[in-house]
C-alpha cells in the first residue's frame, strides 16, 4: 500500500529522515525553483524550449504554417500530456521545500537535493501527492493546464483526421 503525505502535519517521513515542509524558499533555492518550474510546467528545460521556438520561427519565415502549427501543437499537447510522469523535475522541485533535519535551509546544495529525491522516491509515497504539492507551489499551473486541455481539444475538433495525421507525420 502506498503512503501519502500528511500535509496537515507539515512533515514527510522516510526511514532515514523527517522532512519539514517549508512555506517559503531562500533566494538561493528560489533561483533553482525558477528553472525547475519551467521544466515541470512545459516538460522541457529552457534550452529545449529555445530550440523549439527557433524551429517555429524558421518554419514561419519559410511560410510553412503547417510545420509551425504542428510544432506549437506538439508543445501544447506535450505540456498537457504526461505531466504526471515528470517525477524527476516534480520531485526536485518538491525537495526544495522539504527541509531535512541536517540541512541548511538557506543554501541550495545540488548533491543534497539529489539525495533527498532518492530517499523520497524510495520511501513508498504515492507520486500524485508530490504532483499535488508541485501544483500548489507553481502559481497558476493547474489553471493553465486546464486551459491548454480545453484549447487543444477545441482546436482539433474541426480538423479532419487525415489532416491531423499529416501534421503529426510531418514532425517525424
Amino acid at each position: 500500500m502506498l503512503k501519502h503525505i500528511d500535509f496537515e502535519s507539515g512533515q514527510v517521513k522516510t526511514e532515514k529522515y523527517t522532512y519539514r515542509i517549508a512555506e517559503s524558499l531562500s533566494t538561493d533555492k528560489y533561483q533553482e525553483f525558477l528553472l525547475i518550474q519551467h521544466e515541470v510546467a512545459y516538460g522541457m528545460n529552457f534550452q529545449e524550449t529555445s530550440v523549439k521556438l527557433n524551429e517555429i520561427y524558421e518554419a514561419l519565415n519559410k511560410v510553412d504554417f503547417v510545420k509551425a502549427s504542428a510544432i506549437v501543437h506538439n508543445m501544447l499537447t506535450g505540456i498537457a500530456k504526461g505531466i504526471e510522469k515528470r517525477n524527476d523535475p516534480i520531485m526536485r522541485m518538491c525537495c526544495l521545500f522539504l527541509i531535512r533535519e541536517d540541512e541548511d535551509e538557506g543554501k541550495y546544495n545540488e548533491q543534497l537535493q539529489k539525495d533527498k529525491v532518492t530517499d523520497l522516491m524510495g520511501a513508498g509515497y504515492d507520486y500524485r501527492d508530490f504532483f499535488q504539492f508541485a501544483a500548489s507551489v507553481i502559481p497558476g499551473l493547474a489553471a493553465d493546464l486546464n486551459k491548454i486541455f480545453q484549447s487543444t481539444s477545441q482546436v482539433m475538433e474541426g480538423v479532419p483526421e487525415k489532416l491531423k495525421q499529416n501534421i503529426f507525420d510531418n514532425m517525424k
